[in-house]
């Protein structure tokens, strides 16, 4: 792992695939060389990696499980992103269905949320909180929140380079009616 053709030593990296029956994950610091270990199906080909570097961003990106050693080049480069997180009956963020995704990359909603408390964001542990997860590289990110009604809101837009973005899944819960997925 590479930030600016140096090696990153004490990344944070949170990696995930499927196999033919089951989902794997395991989690690793990089060394001084940059490199991690990790254990996943053996029979996995691809994984998603969340790879959260010191001083730097957190960064999703694919990986092609069958060549030897990924090489994984971070960019460093960050903006912020704001959740408007849904005003449901019961409080607290486990409470709620969410989903994330970055570039179309699925990845677990507690990633952003040890992220957050790691960098010093805002958790969002009662209702009609904003979410602020600091630092996260630059993309298409989509949030999906399921309230009472038991479809997703979604929003989504594309977070720039030193920019802000805000999404809003706070409707999942408003009403009882099927509420209909947002897009920018």
């Amino acid at each position: 792992m590479t930030e600016a053709g140096r090696s990153v030593l004490g990344a944070s990296v949170y990696v995930w695939s499927r196999g033919a029956a089951v989902e794997t994950s395991d989690r690793a610091i990089s060394d001084r060389d940059g490199r991690v270990e990790v254990d996943l199906a053996p029979e996995s080909q691809t994984a998603i990696a969340a790879i959260g570097a010191p001083q730097g961003a957190l960064e999703v990106v694919a990986l092609d499980l069958r060549s030897q050693e990924p090489t994984i080049a971070l960019l460093g480069a960050h903006g912020d992103l704001a959740v408007a997180l849904p005003r449901c009956e019961r409080s607290g963020l486990f409470d709620r269905e969410l989903r994330v995704e970055k570039d179309g990359l699925g990845l677990p909603w507690t990633v952003f949320a040890s992220w957050a408390h790691q960098n010093g964001g805002s958790l969002p542990f009662t209702a009609a909180e904003v979410f602020e997860i600091p630092r996260v590289a630059p993309g298409r990110y989509q949030i999906c929140a399921t309230g009472r009604a038991g479809t997703p809101v979604c929003d989504a837009g594309t977070l720039a380079l030193g920019g802000r973005l805000v999404l809003n899944v706070s409707a999942a819960c408003e009403s009882r009616e099927a509420p209909t997925p947002q897009s920018p």
